[in-house]
């Protein structure tokens, strides 16, 4: 241990104390209640990259380019989890609206009286 800790040491042991233990744990059980799972799951992916940007915010830590296309991944595929079921359910409501609209105009293909021919 170190003789002296310095007060922005103390200061981020004490934010990680309440604000990392205690606030997220109580909001983590909370989610937990009143929400799916699946979707809380998604919190632990999230972490690294408030922290990665935190640390660049509070500390001027450097974010390189690696950095930067990792935390754009992550989050891309935060989004494609988060919206993949409504986009789902809206390219198969357009297919549905699609074939429909196709089945009745073939319906009216063939529902069209045919001319009588002279003989």
């Amino acid at each position: 241990l170190p003789a002296a800790v310095s007060p922005r040491a103390a200061g981020a042991i004490l934010y990680l104390g309440v604000v990392g233990s205690v606030m997220a744990y109580s909001l983590y059980y909370f989610l937990l209640k009143h929400m799916d799972t699946t979707r809380i799951a998604t919190i632990a992916l999230i972490t690294p990259v408030s922290s990665l940007l935190a640390g660049h915010v509070l500390d001027g830590e450097p974010l390189s380019a690696g950095i930067w296309s990792g935390t754009l991944l992550v989050l891309a595929g935060l989004v494609w989890f988060q919206f993949s079921r409504t986009l789902a359910r809206a390219v198969t409501r357009l297919r549905n609206g699609l074939n429909h609209v196709r089945r009745d105009a073939a319906a009216d293909t063939c529902a069209m009286p045919m001319k009588e021919t002279a003989r």
